[in-house]
C-alpha cells in the first residue's frame, strides 16, 4: 500500500461508463518510455496541498501573486 497524488476537486465525469471523481497524476521520463504515478513527499498529510519542481520560497511567491502578475 502507498499514497498517490489525486486531483479531487474536479467535476464528476463518466469515464468508460464509470463515474470518476478524481484524476491520478503521473509523469514520464524524457524519452517517454516509462510512466510512474506521482508520489506525495515523505511525511505529507492526506488533503495537504503539495507541489513539485518548485522551491518552497518560489511557491510562496506564486501564491501571493495577483492574477495580473
Amino acid at each position: 500500500d502507498r499514497n498517490v497524488v489525486v486531483l479531487a476537486n474536479l467535476k464528476p465525469r463518466n469515464m468508460r461508463g464509470i463515474k470518476s471523481n478524481g484524476m491520478l497524476l503521473a509523469a514520464s521520463d524524457a524519452q517517454h518510455e516509462h510512466v510512474e504515478l506521482l508520489l506525495p513527499p515523505e511525511g505529507s498529510a492526506l488533503g495537504e496541498r503539495i507541489w513539485f519542481g518548485l522551491e518552497e520560497d518560489k511557491h510562496e511567491q506564486q501564491e501571493a501573486a495577483t492574477p495580473n502578475q
